[in-house]
């Protein structure tokens, strides 16, 4: 049965990945609706999940990276967000709605726009250093041109190493507004920034979320006026907005 598994994987991940996938139904099929309780340290959080599908049997590739292939997972949230998240080979016949899981977060965009945003990325602390946010990035674009779906951006963007990431990959900030310079990324916890440019004071700003806790640890003043110069500019980010993919003006 795995032999016959993995030979089903192989071929659905072979066949996805060479042929173009032209598809613009991104319509939400409601199977039924789930109730899952999660515990994150001390807190509950209610999803509640309207479908949960196997992203291979609906046109996306797998994603291999470092030579392990990986199977994506949609699942639709009752607030309008999808998941796509990564699993082993055996999501493709049970897809299971795991919220620890290595994912991409995307919604329908909104004020005249058509197309989907991307509203987060969350990876595992084991796998943030091994290039993984960067291969589901770059996955997620080339998949979503596949399916001739447009990428228009993304949603307010508060945590720096996605901002990072974002930005090296080419997107750009619509708004500079608080500009921050990374000073460390550490494997576990959250990083340490400096404000170079912040026209917001602490009451205005979002650190953080009641889910996953603060989004850094800031060193120094909570406002700058001007425009401080920085120690690294390779670690300079936007942070608290929206970033547009390449080729799209703002």
């Amino acid at each position: 049965m795995m032999r016959s598994l993995r030979s089903h994987a192989g071929s659905l991940c072979q066949a996805t990945t060479k042929n173009r996938i032209v598809t613009s139904n991104y319509q939400l099929l409601v199977y039924n609706t789930i109730t899952l309780n999660v515990i994150v340290g001390v807190e509950k959080i209610m999803d509640k999940i309207l479908t949960t599908r196997s992203g291979i049997h609906v046109g996306w590739p797998c994603l291999n990276h470092k030579g392990t292939p990986l199977y994506p997972v949609e699942t639709y949230l009752d607030d309008g967000r999808i998941h796509i998240s990564f699993h082993d080979e055996a999501s493709i016949m049970r897809p299971v709605y795991d919220p620890m899981a290595p994912r991409v977060g995307l919604n329908y965009a909104a004020k005249g726009q058509v197309g989907v945003r991307i509203t987060g990325l969350l990876i595992p602390v084991k796998e943030r250093q091994d290039g993984l946010a960067g291969n589901i990035l770059r996955w997620l674009r080339t998949g979503l041109v596949q399916r001739n779906v447009n990428l228009v951006g993304t949603g307010r963007i508060h945590k720096p190493l996605i901002a990072l990431l974002l930005q090296r990959q080419g997107f750009r900030p619509v708004q500079k507004a608080s500009v921050a310079e990374i000073l460390n990324a550490p494997n576990e916890g959250v990083p340490q920034i400096r404000w170079l440019h912040h026209e917001r004071d602490t009451r205005n700003t979002v650190g953080g979320s009641p889910t996953y806790g603060a989004f850094y640890t800031l060193v120094g003043s909570p406002e700058v006026g001007g425009y401080r110069e920085p120690t690294d500019p390779s670690m300079v980010v936007a942070l608290h907005t929206q970033f547009l993919p390449p080729g799209i003006e703002g």
